[in-house]
């Protein structure tokens, strides 16, 4: 019988599982396996107390079993799971290995998890607008709206959708291009017409990507996992989730 200890995400590797982790299900959704439409597994981004995160994975077999455990924003303690590695390109944080659920995980509420509610870990803007070449990987910005554009409801070849480009600028006074898409552009545009200060609107958009766009490195919403938060700045936030936001808004 395997003997589990408590570790973090940190002390896993591919032949070292034997770690009962104290994690919280960071985002989850279905993702339809590549040419098997009909086969929907859930995805999730997983994080411990250190604020580490790994991606992990049920598979549609296993998905009924342990779905009502797995919701965003609780806290869960896993054994006996399968580690693999992740492919680079397929990697949304910075994490080569992905837990699988088997059917005998357990999976338990964790009701004394100690870490953050969302663990940001913000990137500064020139480490991105600095570079020639797009980074794979998901990751957190913050920064207050300068400019935005109209929202655009376009209609590509049958296929519509919604797109609100944004210029953000940090602290530093640098100036970053960001560009939402479809429910993200609605919950911006919402927000805009709910708020008198347009001049005083904080964003974070929590795992955006990456995207070169007319030679310049930009962002947006990623395909799956992000959030996006959106702050009026003449007010303080007092919600202990949002404490960085906050300090930030005070700089």
């Amino acid at each position: 019988m395997a003997i589990f200890v408590a570790g973090f995400i940190n002390d896993l590797s591919a032949v070292k599982d034997n770690i009962t982790l104290r994690v919280r299900v960071l985002r989850t959704w279905t993702q339809e396996m590549y040419n098997r439409p009909h086969v929907k597994n859930l995805e999730m981004i997983l994080m411990d107390e250190n604020n580490t995160k790994m991606q992990a994975s049920c598979r549609m077999a296993n998905v009924n079993q342990f779905k009502h455990k797995l919701v965003e924003g609780k806290a869960i303690k896993l054994e006996r799971y399968s580690l693999g590695e992740i492919q680079p390109k397929w990697r949304m944080v910075n994490n080569a290995l992905r837990l699988s659920f088997l059917s005998n995980t357990l999976c338990e509420p964790c009701t004394d998890f100690t870490g953050s509610m969302y663990g940001f870990d913000f990137r500064s803007y020139r480490s991105i607008t600095d570079l020639h070449m797009e980074e794979d990987g998901q990751f957190d910005i913050i920064g207050h709206v300068t400019a935005c554009q109209e929202l655009d409801n376009f209609d590509k070849n049958g296929n519509k959708g919604k797109k609100k480009p944004l210029t953000l600028i940090d602290a530093e006074g640098n100036e970053l291009n960001c560009t939402l898409w479809g429910a993200f552009a609605q919950q911006f545009n919402d927000f805009l017409k709910a708020t008198v200060d347009h001049g005083k609107i904080m964003i974070v958009l929590s795992l955006g990507m990456m995207k070169s766009w007319d030679g310049k490195m930009c962002v947006q919403n990623g395909y799956h996992a992000t959030k996006l938060f959106l702050f009026n700045a003449v007010q303080p936030i007092e919600q202990d989730e949002f404490r960085e936001v906050e300090e930030y808004r005070l700089r």
